[in-house]
């Protein structure tokens, strides 16, 4: 009888993780999409990379760079810091199944994934998405063997 308890036990607690796994891997693929994304794109000013937004919605108003400032290089952080905590905040925020979107409304964007930026080769949305793919592939429905 234990035995059977147990099995019991463990079949309900992998039911309610595979019923969370979907909505689980599609927010940690949406936030290292995210990441990728602003962590790749070339700064100049900052504008850009501050313009990945993530929403439940395609499209977004231009917003100015978190921390404006001249010549600031691909390793700038402040304003890749502020654009993945928001990120992150607008993931964290949407309704449980909801469609998430990660757009940057800048007209200039498909010129910097295009390459036209001698900080960063074109490709851009490629590598991040290849990153996001392999995120996904990285996450595992049961996180132990044992509940």
């Amino acid at each position: 009888m234990a035995d059977f308890h147990h099995l019991g036990r463990t079949l309900t607690v992998y039911a309610a993780q595979v019923g969370r796994h979907p909505q689980a891997t599609q927010r940690k693929a949406t936030k290292a999409l995210a990441r990728e994304l602003i962590l790749g794109t070339p700064v100049d000013v900052g504008t850009a990379r501050s313009n990945w937004q993530v929403g439940t919605t395609p499209g977004a108003s231009p917003r100015g760079a978190y921390a404006p400032g001249s010549k600031l290089g691909i390793g700038e952080g402040q304003n890749a810091a502020a654009a993945i905590a928001a990120a992150y905040a607008a993931v964290d925020a949407a309704t449980t199944g909801a469609d998430l979107y990660v757009s940057n409304p800048l007209d200039y964007i498909d010129e910097l994934d295009k390459g036209h930026s001698r900080q960063a080769p074109p490709g851009l949305v490629k590598r991040a998405l290849a990153v996001a793919r392999q995120e996904v592939r990285r996450i595992k429905i049961f996180g132990n063997d044992r509940p």
